[in-house]
């Protein structure tokens, strides 16, 4: 069954939400502004996807495959929430907060699972696409 877009956008929502959970205390969440965090990321996770599946003709511009089966989307995706972590974060100097240190295990799960390293405090644009990415390294110095 092909998904509609409203439906990839609940998608999207649903696993930034997990990630989210599955990371932080329920204290963590609450202090966070939980619902801008994932609508700022939701979108750019979709325009990421929208570009992949103009762009890709392997894909044959199907945004559902690509969400449902790219791991270099996957890793896209997990970095966009890990980047809003991070960059979430008020810190003072070099102090390493508690969302930083999410931020990382995030990326190390993206990295475990799709072969592909993005450290969240990397610098990526919008409409990213990230093809056969395995053993891709971006670098928190990576603009």
């Amino acid at each position: 069954m092909l998904l509609t877009f409203s439906r990839l956008d609940r998608q999207i929502s649903q696993v930034i939400e997990g990630l989210l959970q599955s990371h932080l205390s329920e204290s963590s969440i609450s202090e966070l502004k939980t619902r801008e965090i994932i609508d700022q990321v939701n979108d750019r996770i979709y325009d990421d996807l929208i570009c992949f599946s103009n762009k890709d003709p392997a894909a044959k511009k199907s945004p559902e495959y690509i969400f449902e089966s790219y791991l270099s989307f996957q890793a896209l995706m997990y970095y966009r929430v890990a980047n809003a972590l991070y960059y979430s974060c008020h810190s003072n100097g070099n102090e390493i907060t508690h969302l930083k240190i999410v931020a990382r295990r995030i990326s190390e799960q993206a990295k475990a699972k799709s072969g592909v390293e993005i450290h969240p405090a990397a610098t990526i644009g919008r409409r990213c696409i990230i093809d056969h990415g395995y053993g891709t390294v971006i670098g928190w110095k990576s603009i």
